[in-house]
């Protein structure tokens, strides 16, 4: 029938919507690690600020 295949499409999300929930997630997700995580301990000292919450954290590479 016509009318699932139309349901089907329209259960799927725009990917710019799908694209900023993922990176809404993962940002949620880093906030929740403790600050002693080896992960966290890697990544610019500003990402932590309340401007940044949305932001994925941005690599800091020390040399």
């Amino acid at each position: 029938m016509p009318t699932k295949v139309l349901k089907v499409d329209m259960a799927v999300l725009p990917l710019e919507i799908m694209l900023d929930m993922v990176v809404r997630s993962y940002a949620n997700r880093m906030h929740r690690i403790k600050e002693t995580n080896l992960i966290i301990e890697r990544l610019s000292e500003d990402w932590r600020q309340e401007d940044h919450m949305t932001n994925p954290p941005h690599y800091h590479q020390e040399n």
